[in-house]
């Protein structure tokens, strides 16, 4: 994000012959930003691994955190500015005055960790739970352990964790400032929230609608196993590759 850096960029951008970007807005703003020929970015987008499935909710989480009957929220990421852990955690505490049976896990470090605890216990915020990083097996159970992933960064690209969620049959919910239309198609497989009510109205619904919620759920991982695996996205960096060795 430094100005030499922004400037090498700048520099370089024109000179590939092709650039690999993981959606359609890193395409756009590629193309705005430094002029690049729309003809030299290819959107390939990121895949799952196929050990990122549905299972059923880990009961030993159930049992350990309390959480039989909730509504679990889940946020998995960076605690940094850009992902907006603070959003979210404000979101929550909003959310509790109106449904109280929900939970919320925070996944990840950062340097708003601290930040994050400090509002947590001087709102005396209940089931709130900070985990660490989580990796492998243990980042799937807390996955499946979830109803919903919320991303409500203010900059994103094609989120990982969003495809993982939706891979493990989740509704994700996000921020129109991403790559989310990519992903998402905004009231059928998930939802692109545009403000904090926005985002209550939305939680809301699909805690108290369970038919609703299963049928976007089993959308959003259809959505996935159709057009979001590694091997797609390897067979289509292939045909660019053979394209520019062919010219």
């Amino acid at each position: 994000n430094s100005l030499l850096c922004r400037l090498t960029d700048m520099l370089i951008a024109k000179r590939f012959d092709a650039i690999f970007v993981v959606s359609e807005h890193l395409k756009e703003w590629l193309i705005k930003k430094y002029k690049v020929n729309p003809k030299k970015i290819y959107v390939i987008h990121n895949g799952v691994d196929p050990s990122i499935k549905p299972k059923s909710k880990p009961q030993e989480l159930v049992d350990k955190y309390k959480l039989q009957g909730k509504f679990i929220i889940l946020y998995l990421g960076l605690l940094i500015p850009r992902k907006n852990p603070m959003f979210l955690i404000n979101l929550y505490k909003e959310l509790k005055t109106m449904e109280n049976n929900v939970a919320i896990f925070f996944c990840g470090k950062g340097p708003l960790l601290n930040k994050l605890k400090n509002f947590t216990k001087i709102n005396q915020l209940r089931d709130v739970v900070f985990t660490g990083i989580v990796k492998g097996s243990k980042k799937l159970d807390f996955i499946n352990l979830s109803d919903v992933l919320v991303l409500p960064s203010t900059r994103e690209g094609m989120p990982i964790a969003a495809v993982e969620a939706m891979a493990c049959r989740k509704v994700v919910l996000t921020s129109r400032e991403n790559s989310s239309n990519d992903l998402i198609e905004n009231g059928i497989d998930g939802f692109i929230c545009q403000n904090k009510n926005d985002y209550l109205k939305k939680l809301i619904f699909l805690k108290n609608n369970k038919s609703k919620y299963k049928k976007m759920a089993d959308l959003s991982y259809k959505k996935i196993k159709k057009h979001f695996q590694w091997e797609k996205s390897v067979d289509a960096q292939i045909k660019v590759y053979k394209k520019l060795l062919g010219n």
